[in-house]
């Protein structure tokens, strides 16, 4: 069992120098699937005005606040019982 002095507050900064700069040397991004790109894309610039900074043949990236996230082509859009982004 763990006891509260064995847990991390949010302001805690751990010891190992390893699990600071686990993820502080790398960006990430959000993928969200999409199953008709077109009608995504201009989902994303009529309701919310963005455009897509890069692009490929794989699918298009936005950015808002700082944060990029991915959107991508998948017959299985729409089907997460989770949050995608939050």
């Amino acid at each position: 069992m763990v006891t509260p002095s064995q847990m991390q507050t949010p302001n805690s900064i751990p010891t190992n120098p390893w699990h600071r700069s686990m993820l502080g040397k790398f960006g990430t991004m959000t993928t969200l699937a999409a199953s008709d790109m077109d009608r995504a894309r201009t989902w994303y610039h009529e309701k919310l005005g963005m455009k897509p900074v890069e692009q490929s043949e794989g699918g298009l990236v936005y950015e808002s606040g700082g944060t990029k996230f991915y959107l991508y082509p998948s017959a299985g859009a729409g089907t997460a019982q989770h949050t995608q982004m939050g």
